[in-house]
C-alpha cells in the first residue's frame, strides 16, 4: 500500500512539473512563429484600439483599420484621432494613409524578452511617418506612428499572415 501511495505522490509531482514546461514550450513556439512572420515581412495587423497622444483610448472595432507589410512595401489605412501640427492648403486626409517602400528599415529581436521591434519611415505625398511596430509572443502588436504634421498615435491589434 505504501508503494502505491508513493507512486501516486511521485507521479503527481512529475506531472505538475511537466505542466509549466509545456506552457513555456508553447510560448517559445508561438514566439518562433511570430519571429518568422516578422522576418518574412509578409503580414498584416488589424487595429482594434487606438490611443491618442493625450491618452484617450478609442475602440476601432467595426471599422477597417489595416497595416500591411509586403516585402519592402508597407501600407496603412488607419483612422486618426488627434491634432494636426500644420495643415497644407486644401487640408489633409482624415486618416493615416500611406503605401510605399520602407525607408531606414531595422528589426531588433529579443529572445529573452520575447519581443520584436521593427522601425522604419514611410512617406505619403503630404507627410512623413516614423513607424515603430512592436510584436510579442502573443498575436498582439503595438503600432506607434509619428508624423511631421500631426500628433503621435498608437494602435493595438492582432497580427496575422497575409493570405
Amino acid at each position: 500500500m505504501k508503494k502505491i501511495v508513493l507512486l501516486l505522490v511521485f507521479s503527481t509531482i512529475f506531472s505538475l512539473e511537466a505542466l509549466p514546461q509545456s506552457k513555456k514550450e508553447k510560448r517559445t513556439a508561438k514566439f518562433t512563429e511570430i519571429k518568422n512572420l516578422a522576418k518574412s515581412q509578409h503580414f498584416q495587423m488589424e487595429a482594434m484600439d487606438a490611443t491618442t497622444q493625450k491618452g484617450r483610448k478609442i475602440s476601432l472595432i467595426g471599422r477597417s483599420n489595416d497595416f500591411k507589410m509586403e516585402g519592402e512595401q508597407a501600407s496603412a489605412d488607419l483612422a486618426y484621432f488627434g491634432a494636426a501640427q500644420s495643415a497644407s492648403y486644401g487640408g489633409m486626409d482624415n486618416g493615416i494613409l500611406f503605401k510605399g517602400k520602407m525607408i531606414d528599415y531595422s528589426i531588433e529581436v529579443s529572445d529573452k524578452k520575447r519581443k520584436i521591434v521593427i522601425k522604419f519611415r514611410n512617406k505619403s505625398p503630404k507627410e512623413t511617418f516614423d513607424i515603430i511596430l512592436t510584436l510579442t509572443d502573443s498575436d498582439y502588436a503595438t503600432l506607434s506612428i509619428r508624423s511631421n504634421k500631426r500628433n503621435g498615435i498608437r494602435y493595438y491589434g492582432k497580427v496575422q499572415s497575409l493570405e
